[in-house]
């Protein structure tokens, strides 16, 4: 459960630094986010969470802005989810 809590405090932030960063065309900004949003839920088990980010990670290399509001959107839905349970146990 802190291992939720922890993830929902360090997601909640980078989501926002990646919207930031697609908007001003920050790729090399947008890959660290990506990549430490990939790993975080990859090691919690969020697969869908993981593979969204990865997709988002190698848009970024590409620096192709086409296709990310979509894996934001899915990266964002399953961290409501994740957030709404911790907040449900606490």
């Amino acid at each position: 459960m802190e291992l939720l809590q922890l993830l929902v405090e360090d997601i909640e932030p980078r989501l926002e630094l990646i919207k930031v960063a697609i908007a001003a065309s920050k790729f090399q900004q947008l890959i660290q986010e990506a990549h430490h949003i990939k790993g975080a839920s990859a090691n919690i088990g969020a697969t869908t969470m993981s593979l969204a980010a990865d997709k988002l990670e190698q848009l970024a290399y590409k620096q192709e802005r086409r296709g990310t509001s979509e894996l934001i959107a899915e990266i964002e839905e399953v961290f409501k989810q994740i957030k709404s349970f911790v907040r449900g146990c606490l």
